[in-house]
C-alpha cells in the first residue's frame, strides 16, 4: 500500500539534505512508527507522505483501498489542529461537510464517533473548555470522520500526561483492530514506538538515513505492555539509537 523508495528532501543547497535516501514499504493494515533524533526530518518525511511536501528526488508510492491515490488519507498534528470557534461536534463533522456530505449523514457518522470516543457529552463545548486529552480525541475523531485508508499521526501524544497517554495509545489500537487501517506514528517515545508499530523505523541524525527496520511481532496485543517480549523489543530499539 505504502512503498518509499529512496526518498531525499533538501530545503536549501548549502545546508544538504534533510532526508537522505528513505526507503521503506508496508502492506495494507500495516503500522509503522518513525522514531530518530529530534529535529532529524521525521516530520518532514510525514508530511512527503501526506503529499504536502514534495520529495527532492526518489519516489513514493501509495495505493489506497477506496480511491487508488491520495484522497483518503487521515493527518493529526501534534498540535490538534481543531479550530477554536467550532464546537467538538462541528470539529469532527467539518471533513464530511468539506466533502458536501449530506447534513443527516454527517450527523450520523460524527455522533457516532463521539459515541466511541466518549465525547457524546462534550459535542457543544469549545476546544478552550477541553482537557488535553480530550482536545486529542477530538482530533482522532475527525480524523477518522472520512473512514480513512492511511492515518497519519505527528507526536499525536506529546503534550499528553503519562496516564492519559497511555490510554490513547489504546484507542488507537482500539480503532486499527476494528478498522485495519493502515497507519504510521511518528514520535520520540521508544515504549510508544513499540506498542504501536508492526515495524520500528529508526533514523539517524540529519541527514535523516534509514539506520535499522525492526520487526515487532508482540505488536497488536493490549496486554503488551505486560509481556518480556516488549521489554525486549524496547532495548532493542535503544540499542539501535544507541540510548
Amino acid at each position: 500500500m505504502i512503498q518509499a523508495k529512496n526518498l531525499c528532501k533538501m530545503f536549501d543547497p548549502e545546508d544538504g539534505n534533510v532526508l537522505d535516501r528513505i526507503s521503506f514499504s508496508l502492506k495494507a493494515g500495516e503500522t509503522l512508527s518513525v522514531i530518530g533524533p529530534s529535529g532529524c526530518g521525521k516530520t518532514t518525511l510525514l508530511y512527503i507522505l501526506a503529499d504536502l511536501l514534495s520529495p527532492s528526488a526518489g519516489t513514493i508510492e501509495i495505493q489506497e483501498k477506496n480511491t487508488g491515490g491520495y484522497d483518503n488519507t487521515s493527518f493529526i498534528l501534534q498540535d490538534f489542529g481543531l479550530f477554536p470557534w467550532k464546537t467538538v461536534s462541528e470539529n469532527v463533522s467539518l471533513p464530511l461537510k468539506l466533502r458536501r456530505t449530506p447534513l443527516k449523514d454527517r450527523q450520523e457518522v460524527t455522533g457516532t464517533l463521539l459515541k466511541e470516543l466518549g465525547l457524546s457529552s462534550l459535542s457543544s463545548k469549545y476546544p478552550v473548555q477541553l482537557s488535553g486529552g480530550q482536545k486529542q480525541r477530538v482530533a482522532i475523531a475527525r480524523a477518522l470522520a472520512t473512514d480513512p485508508d492511511i492515518l497519519l499521526m505527528d507526536e499525536p501524544f506529546s503534550s499528553i500526561d503519562a496516564l492519559h497517554r497511555e490510554r490513547l495509545q489504546n484507542i488507537i489500537l482500539e480503532i486499527w483492530h476494528q478498522r485495519k487501517l493502515t497507519y504510521i506514528i511518528v514520535t520520540h517515545s521508544v515504549e510508544e514506538a513499540v506498542f504501536l508499530g508492526n515495524y520500528i523505523l529508526v533514523l539517524t541524525d540529519r541527514p535523516a538515513r534509514v539506520k535499522e527496520v525492526i520487526s515487532n511481532s508482540g505488536f497488536g496485543m493490549q496486554s503488551y505492555r505486560r509481556q518480556s517480549s516488549y521489554f525486549d523489543t524496547v532495548n532493542q530499539v535503544r540499542g539501535v539509537m544507541e540510548i
